[in-house]
């Protein structure tokens, strides 16, 4: 394993010479820096890597392949499906994964990053790799940014999708960057869901008007557990939430739906007495907004819409 002096030695080096310095990039043409800079500990990663050798990481090189090969044959192509292997190597995509399980079936210019995802910060990398993933939340970290799977999860989904899918476990994650699991993750303090506890965060939630339904419990309680240690102690979510004092039926899809159809019911009300130019941006956004209002109780019409309340079709 080389030296953080030889490793910081060797990137200026390839900085001077313009060689691409991403990392799925320097992964193929010198990986055994990449693999020096991630056995470091503390977790030091390449982000760190960079700076500490005096390189912006705005000013680097990057490179992304615009092909895969075949493992089995060679050939090169912008992705690797199902007609080529089948056809040609009479084997499914599903047995080639097993059989080479560090093949890529996609190009890098093909799952680069979208500019559309929800971010908690621009990237910095052009694609998911593990240690791009490990990098990202340990620099979260590092900027006081909550990285516990609950933030993860509200603010850049797409993190959470890729650490999964490359690495596995959130505790994993936070492992390697030399961080504690237990001082990350909210839990209680005494590492146990206790009727009472259960009950009281029941009820604070419900008093800070959280989302309690079953799908939206886990995000709202910042929690990964809530749920399932509530059906475990009272026989059912429904019983935790009677012995809080809370109506279940409050929470139930069938109430939510009630409530957001009577919400659309005021706003388009309220939207027919604008002036018509007005009027009309007012719909605009009711429309984005209540999708699956017009989608239930209007088979997806706007037209439909229009007519249930006398306004006349577009």
């Amino acid at each position: 394993m080389l030296s953080k002096k030889q490793i910081t030695s060797q990137i200026k080096r390839l900085f001077l010479k313009r060689q691409p310095l991403n990392i799925s990039a320097v992964k193929r043409s010198h990986p055994q820096l990449i693999e020096s800079a991630y056995a470091q500990t503390p977790f030091w990663g390449w982000r760190a890597t960079l700076e500490d050798s005096d390189v912006e990481y705005s000013s680097i090189n990057t490179e992304l392949l615009d092909y895969v090969t075949c493992n089995i044959c060679g050939q090169r192509m912008k992705a690797l499906g199902g007609l080529h292997l089948e056809y040609r190597h009479n084997i499914q995509p599903s047995e080639y994964v097993t059989e080479f399980p560090e093949a890529e079936m996609r190009s890098e210019v093909q799952r680069a990053y979208k500019p559309k995802a929800k971010l908690i910060m621009p990237h910095w990398e052009p694609l998911a790799t593990p240690e791009y993933i490990l990098d990202r939340v340990a620099y979260f970290h590092s900027q006081g940014i909550e990285v516990n799977q609950r933030n993860i999860l509200l603010n850049e989904p797409s993190l959470m999708r890729s650490a999964m899918l490359l690495i596995g476990s959130w505790d994993d994650i936070l492992v390697k960057i030399s961080l504690d699991p237990k001082d990350i993750r909210h839990s209680v303090p005494d590492g146990t869901y206790s009727k009472d506890h259960i009950i009281s965060t029941l009820q604070r939630l419900h008093s800070e008007g959280h989302d309690l339904t079953c799908s939206n419990l886990k995000l709202a309680a910042g929690t990964t557990t809530l749920f399932a240690r509530s059906a475990r102690e009272f026989g059912s979510y429904n019983q935790a939430l009677k012995a809080a004092g809370i109506d279940p039926v409050l929470y139930s899809p069938y109430a939510l739906f009630d409530k957001t159809l009577k919400r659309f019911d005021r706003r388009m009300k309220a939207a027919i007495k604008r002036p018509p130019d007005r009027r009309e941006k007012a719909f605009i956004r009711i429309r984005k907004e209540f999708g699956n209002v017009i989608s239930a109780r209007y088979a997806g019409s706007w037209n439909h819409v229009l007519e249930a309340y006398q306004v006349g079709k577009e």
